[in-house]
């Protein structure tokens, strides 16, 4: 197997993208941020390979980090990252990691119209391959910020 040099798309707003699979991903982060509907939850799962694992990495305390599953991590939705009265997707960057593979990084900022408090940032990494039926979602990592003086959102999952 060799390796195909990295390639990094262009960071752009989510909105100003097109194709299936930044479709599929932007719903994903509907489902995660907002709730979303049974249809697109029902989508977002479907992304996902049967076995892929969701990392929650808690940027302050990794040592919290924790392994979930993707009914899990779905379900939880907007609990797992306490009241949102606003998200923004800041920008979504695709890089080619080999020749079937490939990695998305979505940075996401939570609450940043808030101006008593800094806005918190998730950061979203997704694994994905090429498969016989599309690319399929093989892994993700989710970096975030705590709420303050909240419980983690990891402890939804202990």
């Amino acid at each position: 197997m060799s390796a195909v040099p990295p390639q990094v798309s262009e960071a752009r707003p989510a909105s100003r993208r097109g194709g299936p699979l930044n479709e599929a991903i932007g719903v994903l982060l509907e489902v995660l941020f907002e709730g979303g509907s049974r249809l697109q939850a029902r989508l977002a799962e479907s992304l996902f390979v049967p076995s892929a694992p969701i990392l929650l990495v808690p940027r302050q305390r990794p040592i919290f980090a924790c392994v979930v599953s993707v009914e899990a991590f779905l379900a939880a939705g907007r609990n797992l990252f306490g009241t949102l009265d606003h998200w923004e997707e800041v920008f979504r960057v695709q890089e080619a990691d080999t020749a079937n593979s490939l990695r998305i990084r979505s940075q996401v900022l939570i609450d940043a119209d808030e101006t008593a408090v800094a806005p918190r940032s998730v950061d979203v990494l997704f694994g994905v391959r090429q498969g016989a039926p599309g690319p399929r979602l093989h892994s993700c990592t989710v970096v975030y910020d705590e709420p303050p003086a909240a419980r983690s959102p990891v402890t939804l999952f202990r």
